[in-house]
């Protein structure tokens, strides 16, 4: 690993969005789903860990169970599934580093370079987030992103804004 990417490691803690209710899924937490295996999120730990100096996983439900996989897990801190800016808040406030990763629980194929690509563009434009998105359009499916730990920029509560947020304050990569 360059030093560069050290660097990037060192200032941006992990997280992984598990906390759902997994209405599409018939209620079957997703992070729990074998694939060739193993559980989604072992592939998604597997695959962010070493781009991170510290991993969450944001859960609601399962807290043994996510527990087994050795990272602190932590929760929307209530019962109302308030979907994944709840998660990202909770994340900010456990985070000791000045960056959070979030991630899905349900993408198992989470490039090598995520975090170090996500790290460049937002530096790059001077932006305190930066999302993974695809020929310019951002997905609400895959919140993969990159936002600095500010409590008070994140006042934001849906979907939507961090849409908006992303599209006009924000980069992509």
């Amino acid at each position: 690993m360059s030093d560069a990417n050290v660097a990037v490691r060192d200032r941006v803690t992990g997280v992984i969005l598990a906390g759902g209710r997994a209405t599409r899924m018939g209620g079957m937490d997703k992070g729990l789903v074998p694939i060739h295996g193993r559980s989604m999120i072992a592939w998604v730990i597997d695959a962010l860990r070493p781009q991170v100096s510290d991993l969450l996983i944001n859960a609601n439900r399962n807290h043994d169970r996510y527990g087994d996989f050795a990272c602190p897990v932590i929760d929307d801190g209530d019962s109302e599934f308030r979907g994944p800016l709840a998660g990202m808040v909770s994340a900010m406030q456990a985070a000791r580093t000045p960056y959070i990763a979030v991630v899905p629980c349900d993408s198992p194929l989470i490039g090598g370079e995520l975090v170090e690509r996500l790290y460049a563009a937002a530096a790059s434009s001077g932006s305190p987030i930066a999302a993974a998105h695809d020929a310019g359009a951002f997905n609400q499916c895959s919140p993969c992103c990159l936002a600095i730990c500010w409590m008070t920029w994140l006042v934001i509560s849906t979907t939507e804004s961090v849409r908006s947020t992303a599209g006009t304050t924000g980069t992509g990569m």
